[in-house]
């Protein structure tokens, strides 16, 4: 994991480049900004959607999260995916508090990058599940739209904030957009 702290357009550019050349061990990369449709605010300028995906431009086949206000929309996902091969982009589609969208978006990493404890309903209840010995029962995926439908089980209010994830899907030999939100 790397953690890089950007102040504008030249360094978050700079750090998106480095995550592009960087070899495949880094699957993932988050990005936590101040945003609005289609663009990232940073504390000295604004960087918009087209900028981000020409900077990622050789990330084929790795994920994005960008925890940012209202920067999840369709269209903007689309154009990222076109353009870099990303397998997939997730962000929200609404303006939205940054505590909660932080626990959103550390819910839906966890659940990524690691795993989370198997559910099992009973009536109105959940409980978590154990084996004979007591420990926990996990289960893992590394399918982000079904990580983002157990956010969405685990953190309702990830559904309301507009939690979203665009993923490139091939189906009938061409590639499709398929979105969380639409299950």
């Amino acid at each position: 994991m790397v953690c890089q702290r950007f102040n504008g357009r030249f360094d978050l550019v700079y750090y998106l480049e480095e995550f592009s050349r960087r070899s495949s061990r880094y699957s993932y990369c988050y990005v936590a900004s101040h945003g609005t449709a289609g663009r990232l605010t940073t504390l000295l300028d604004n960087v918009n959607a087209s900028t981000i995906a020409e900077a990622c431009k050789r990330s084929r086949g790795r994920g994005f999260i960008i925890g940012a206000c209202s920067f999840g929309n369709r269209r903007a996902a689309t154009e990222f995916l076109d353009k870099t091969g990303a397998a997939f982009v997730a962000g929200y589609t609404k303006d939205v508090p940054w505590e909660e969208s932080m626990l959103t978006d550390l819910c839906f990493l966890t659940y990524l990058i690691g795993r989370r404890c198997r559910r099992r309903k009973r009536g109105d209840e959940v409980e978590l599940e154990t084996a004979r010995n007591g420990a926990f029962r996990f289960e893992g995926s590394r399918d982000p739209i079904r990580v983002a439908s157990w956010v969405y089980e685990d953190l309702p209010l990830s559904r309301a904030m507009g939690f979203i994830v665009h993923q490139r899907r091939k189906r009938n030999g061409r590639w499709h957009i398929e979105s969380s939100l639409d299950r």
